[in-house]
This record gives C-alpha cells, structure tokens and sequence, in this order.
C-alpha cells in the first residue's frame, strides 16, 4: 500500500488527551484518545511516561503502550485518512521524540495509528502490533504482526513487512529479520473465581529462535494490558496473574537484546468464570466446594464456555447454575470452546445434622425442668477455613402447636437452653425444630412431658 506523506500530515495541534480514567477504572466509551494506566509529565515541550510506563486507549480499540522515561505527544484530534472500503477512517497520532512505545491496533477496529518520530519517520499501522525505538541518531520499527507502511522524509509509505525490523539512521538504514516468538503457548483456558479474583496457572512455552527473552502479557477482551511481565524463563509461575471473571488472552512475545518484540506473538484465550457459592456452601483448601445437596452455584461467564461431568467425553455450554443433586461427589471439567486445556471442580455434598437430646428423658412437670441440646454434626467442618462463616443454627420450641420462648447457649458444637415448667392440664408434647440461616432443615424430635 502506498499513501502519500500529505495524507499524513503531524501539523496539527497537539492536545494531549490524559483524562482521570486511570484512577477510576476504564470508561465504557472512549470517544478520545485516553490514559487508562501509569502517569505522564511535562518534559521539554513534551510529555515522559513515568516510572510504570503509560498506556493509553484510542477510539475503535487501539492501544498505545510507552515504556518508562519515554517522552511523546499522543495527538486528540484525528485525520481522517483513506485507507481500505473505508474512505473515512481516523488516524490518531503519536509524537514520539524518544524511547520505546508498542501501538496495537485490533484486526476489527476501527481506526488507525500515525506514528512520527525523528529523522523524517512516518509509521502507519492499521491493524496488529508494531514497536519503535527513537533517539536523534537513530529509530527502530519493528513490524511484530501487523499491517504497517514505513516513510522517510518525502518518500511514499511502503509496506513493511511481518517479522522485519527496519533501521532509520543517517546511513542507508539496515533491515533484518526479528527474533522468533514461541511456536505454541500452554495456559489454562479457565480459571474459577470465587468471589475474588483467580489465581491464573502457570504459563508455559518452548523456546524459540533469537530471543534472549520473552514478554508476557494478559489482555482483556477490550485490548488493554491488565497483566505483563518480562523473563529470560520459559515459564510464569502459578499464581503469577490474579483476573477478575471475564474473557482475556494471554499472549507470549520473544524479545531480543534491544529489547524489541519478536514476529508473531502466539496467544491464547482465558476464560475466568465467577462462582457464587449458595448458604452453607464453602471451598476447602484443595480448591473442592462443599455444598448442601440440591443446593445450586451462580456461573458468570462471557461466553465460549464448556463443561462436562466425571470422565464424560461430551462436552456441552456451560449453563448459569451447576446443581449437587445428590448426596454423591461430582466432577465438572471446565473448558474454553475449542480448547483442550481444562480446569477440574469437585462438587462434595455437605450434610450438616442437628442431633437432638431431652433431659430427662421421661420429664414430668411440675416436678422437672426441661433440658435442651442441639448437637451439631458437620462431617466437612475439618475442610473448611477459618475464614468462612459458621453455620447459623435456629432451634425452634414448640408447646404442642404453639411456639415457646427458649434462651439457648452455644458451647462449642453443641446448644444448650432449659423450659421451665409449664401450666396446665398436661399431657404436653414439645417438639424442637432444627434450621440453618437459609432456612434448611437440620433436624427435629419431640418429647413427651406427663403431669405429676
């Protein structure tokens, strides 16, 4: 493709657009170009990205991601230029005086990035990712997986093609292949999240040829990097990345000793799907969740997800509850679609019992007082943490029909309360009804209590 350097102009005005999305979360709509993570100063005319970096987000879902001390100028107002069906489309600009920024720009979007750096270098990127390094001497454009057009100075934008890396200097400027990324990329494809954010498994890779090193990164569905991290290893330890439920993609990068990405990232989808627990339901440290049977768990998921039971080769949509429907352990695997990687979950029935005890146990009134015990039997109290809440009881007193008022105490597993005497004629039958704070039924008995 070949576009002429008027359609590129960088003579306009240079607003930077920072806005106060990077305190308050990402927008839900981006109508300008808008910092999203890290921080910005003057410097020089210019703006530096700070000591985390800075990251920006841009109409039609591109990314501009500047590492530390880079100093740049992200233009808010874009041209409009005549690429593809589309005659119209935006092309939002980039100044960059110095250092090293990454433009992404999705295979759907719907907009492009104009990058201008020193020696008279115009970088167009419509879709995929590029990489530039800049000083006065010297700019490296690395074409990672994109659909990008290099220029120099008055000369036409052309290609530059996938996997190549150009070098703009005061020679004639050498070209070269880059570095290899991994051939292929092992992550789990779901995580389960309970209540918080999952703990991603460990990622890893072969290596690959040229590298003397890798990027790791995980994006969200809208592009923007909410997890990376740079090693010599061909492995992310577990436990590396904590994800909110929703949909990512893990990508994996070789880099070279300049630090520049290598051609064609492999990348993975990530599927974290969110586990509301029902009462009384709790996991245990294997990671098993323990439920009263015919209870049901909330799955929130974006989608593309599967799952099956025990050793089942079937695989079906994942639906928005999972049952225990009976007394019987379960096993779920879980799955994105398309995948092979999956993510077990055992379902264990808890089956929590109250026990009741009378005392006497032949009481007659007005002579004896009525002594109440609630024995709490919960097989699965071993497997839980100290950091889920106990199981509420609620004894229930009933004098025939009619409730009566019993003060019980708790002592360790077991409740303990009195019924003094009651008036009247007698026979009496009380009765003890036993429930959960979900209202569950733990348990009933009744006694007999004869008049003397």
């Amino acid at each position: 493709m070949k576009v002429s350097v008027f359609c590129l102009s960088l003579g306009l005005g240079f607003g930077l657009a920072t806005g106060a999305s990077s305190a308050l979360g990402e927008p839900r709509g981006i109508f300008r170009p808008t910092l999203v993570a890290g921080a910005i100063s003057p410097s020089a005319g210019v703006f530096a990205a700070g000591a985390e970096g800075a990251e920006w987000m841009l109409p039609g879902g591109a990314t501009i991601v500047a590492d530390a001390g880079t100093e740049l100028r992200v233009v808010g107002t874009p041209q409009r230029l005549p690429l593809g069906p589309r005659k119209d489309t935006p092309g939002y600009t980039v100044m960059l005086r110095s250092g090293k920024l990454r433009v992404s720009v999705p295979r759907d979007g719907r907009s492009a990035v104009v990058i201008g750096a020193p020696r008279k270098t115009n970088v167009l990127v419509t879709a995929g990712s590029v990489s530039v390094i800049a000083s006065n001497e010297r700019v490296a454009v690395a074409n990672t997986d994109a659909d990008a057009s290099l220029g120099v100075g008055s000369d036409p934008l052309r290609a530059l093609p996938v996997g190549m890396l150009r070098v703009v200097d005061a020679g004639a400027g050498a070209s070269r292949p880059l570095a290899a990324s991994p051939r292929s990329l092992d992550v789990p494809s779901v995580a389960l999240s309970f209540g918080g954010d999952a703990a991603l498994g460990a990622l890893r890779w072969p290596a690959s040829e040229g590298a003397s090193g890798y990027r790791v990164e995980i994006r969200n569905e809208k592009g923007r990097v909410v997890g990376s991290r740079e090693t010599r290893d061909m492995t992310v330890e577990s436990g590396a990345f904590r994800l909110a439920p929703g949909n990512y993609v893990a990508r994996v990068a070789g880099i070279d000793a300049t630090g520049l990405e290598g051609a064609r990232p492999v990348e993975r989808p990530i599927r974290v799907v969110g586990v509301s627990l029902p009462d009384r339901g709790f996991v245990d440290a294997d990671g098993a969740v323990h439920v009263p049977p015919g209870r049901a768990l909330e799955l929130s998921h974006g989608g593309e997800v599967e799952l099956t039971y025990g050793g089942g080769s079937h695989f079906i949509t994942a639906p928005k509850k999972l049952e225990l429907s009976s007394a019987e352990p379960r096993l779920v695997r879980f799955r994105a679609t398309g995948s092979t990687s999956e993510a077990k979950l055992w379902l264990l029935p808890r089956q929590v019992r109250a026990r009741i005890e009378f005392g006497p146990s032949v009481p007659t009134w007005p002579k004896d007082t009525l002594e109440i015990r609630v024995r709490i039997d919960d097989p699965s109290a071993r497997d839980r943490t100290s950091s889920d809440a106990p199981i509420e009881v609620h004894p229930r007193v009933l004098l025939g029909v009619e409730p009566v008022n019993v003060a019980f105490v708790r002592e360790g597993d077991t409740l303990r309360g009195v019924l003094p005497p009651q008036a009247g004629k007698g026979p009496w039958v009380v009765r003890v009804e036993v429930e959960d704070q979900a209202g569950t039924a733990l348990g009933r008995d009744h006694v007999e209590v004869a008049r003397r």
